[in-house]
């Protein structure tokens, strides 16, 4: 499981790379970049493992 998680990062890396050159020049933003990812996806990947999706979609149907 590993192993797919480092290859989302690299994709996700790799696009942010293509997209902004300036990253590459400097070590510094690539790991800032990478960080941010991993960050990022471990902030979305918290609903899946705990009871807040149940939260979220009661509280979205208290809401209407």
């Amino acid at each position: 499981m590993m192993l797919l998680q480092m290859v989302g990062v690299e994709t996700i890396m790799t696009g942010i790379m293509d997209t902004w050159q300036s990253l590459v020049l400097h070590w510094q933003y690539r790991v800032l970049a990478v960080i941010g990812v991993c960050t990022v996806g471990f902030v979305l990947g918290i609903p899946c493992t705990t009871q807040v999706p149940s939260l979220c979609a009661y509280l979205a149907d208290k809401a209407k």
